[in-house]
């Protein structure tokens, strides 16, 4: 079917972690699918670092193999010097390195087996919304075609043409050189007073070396990219890992969140909606993550039945969410090292991320479960609100729990639609009562894992005499 003349479902610009996994799980629900690639992920030549959250996702995608051929080098130990001191191994801590190239082709290999029709290499010149359908003029080979999509997917990364961004985060660039006759067999993480460095062996006596700093004060040196780069690895007194390759990589690492809410139309994913602080060390995951998140959404949308408004909702509920969460990982780490050098670099990151990831109250500690004959109600913090969430994997609009120790309010608990069983524990009874009201719609195992839910997280709490 020529381009010209189909009309997609989706199309998906970006053949990144995000666009890829967003394409194969959109196809896999059905919808016809295209994607435009350009064939330059991974053009800065750095690896990438994944967290362990990946292969898990992508065992839940049925994407095995991708790593088979993309891994460099796995369980690389973790040395850390956070601060001062000597480097010291990271207990348990070890890291998975691969080629970004390699990775995406795999993703994108495993999105066209499914269905998805590509477009590669290629990028998105110009896109019209004609009152029906996107009209998408997709340059290919020097050569311009027309695609026709219901609806579009922008997971062009930090390089997508089409954006408004706002910042979450102090600019940050990304300084970066691959250094041979390197000896080192390990990843390590490097604190210094006005910026951080990440390096890992990256093939045979092969180590990249990544500086992390204030763009600001990258420009006080003198001199070229490299005269620059050499001077910061000095300042912080860097080990230097051997014989420097001189072409050096500079890039923006400052992190942000897209300012162009989502649309019946249009979604973001991946870096094109948020990009992390590169701190937190998760961007990949994030990025498949926020391409899960998608397939439901775009879905609903796509339904002429489909919730429009708690899809957008339960989209912008989630987005936020995870740059909470990253942010609080990122703020830990910036207190620690902020601790020891006490510098504006490290000092107004903590600030940023602290006052950003806002972390619930941690619930008061308790026994896993009420005594059976304890008497319980509802905490006077707990409310019942309406809230976007997925059900059926539409996304809907469910009434919630919500309380203070919450990260946001809660449908289900194990599947079990947890409000309306709650609002029975507005008046005061025991325990054992409870559970057997419970049981009336549910199984005993059930009823006891809810139990144990709301004790733990204070959305029960005893009732005073």
């Amino acid at each position: 079917m020529e381009p010209d003349r189909a009309l997609f479902d989706v199309f998906v610009v970006g053949g990144g972690p995000a666009g890829a996994a967003a394409a194969l799980t959109l196809a896999r629900r059905g919808l016809s699918v295209a994607l435009c690639e350009a064939g330059d992920v991974g053009r800065l030549g750095m690896p990438w670092s994944l967290s362990p959250g990946v292969s898990a996702q992508l065992s839940f995608l049925g994407l095995n193999d991708v790593l088979r051929d993309a891994v460099l080098r796995e369980d690389l130990s973790v040395w850390r010097r956070w601060g001062g001191g000597a480097l010291r191994e990271t207990p348990g801590g070890t890291t998975l390195l691969c080629d970004a190239v390699r990775f995406s082709q795999a993703m994108c290999a495993s999105a066209e087996a499914s269905g998805v029709r590509m477009a590669r290499p290629a990028r998105l010149h110009r896109r019209r919304w004609n009152g029906r359908a996107w009209d998408l003029e997709v340059l290919t080979s020097g050569a311009a075609e027309t695609w026709r999509a219901r609806f579009l997917v922008d997971a062009a990364g930090r390089g997508t043409a089409f954006r408004r961004r706002t910042l979450t985060g102090t600019p940050t660039i990304a300084v970066a050189a691959t250094w041979r006759d390197a000896r080192s067999e390990a990843t390590t993480i490097v604190s210094a007073s006005k910026a951080w460095f990440w390096s890992a062996p990256t093939g045979s006596r092969q180590t990249t070396l990544v500086g992390f700093t204030d763009p600001q004060h990258f420009r006080t040196f003198s001199g070229g990219s490299w005269d620059r780069y050499a001077a910061l690895v000095r300042e912080a007194g860097v080990e230097l890992p051997g014989t420097p390759d001189r072409e050096i990589v500079v890039c923006n690492a400052t992190p942000y969140l897209s300012a162009s809410p989502a649309s019946r139309r249009l979604l973001r994913v991946g870096d094109a909606d948020a990009a992390l602080d590169p701190l937190s060390s998760t961007g990949v995951q994030a990025a498949i993550q926020s391409a899960l998140a998608a397939g439901p959404v775009v879905a609903t949308l796509l339904d002429p039945h489909g919730d429009a408004n708690a899809a957008l909702a339960f989209w912008e509920a989630r987005r936020r969410a995870r740059v909470r969460a990253h942010q609080g990982w990122s703020a830990e780490l910036y207190a620690e090292a902020a601790a020891f050098h006490r510098t504006p670099f490290w000092t107004t990151r903590t600030a940023e991320h602290q006052a950003s990831s806002s972390p619930p109250a941690p619930p008061a500690p308790s026994p896993p479960v009420p005594h059976p004959f304890d008497i319980v109600r509802l905490d006077p913090r707990t409310a019942f609100v309406s809230a976007a969430c997925l059900v059926d994997d539409r996304a809907a609009y469910r009434e919630c729990v919500a309380h203070p120790t919450l990260t946001e309010p809660v449908a289900f608990v194990d599947g079990v639609d947890a409000a309306p069983l709650l609002r029975l524990a507005a008046t005061a009874q025991t325990a054992a009562d409870l559970v057997a009201r419970w049981s009336a719609r549910l199984a005993p195992a059930e009823s006891y894992r809810l139990l144990s839910w709301a004790w733990r997280q204070g959305v029960l709490s005893a009732a005073l005499p």
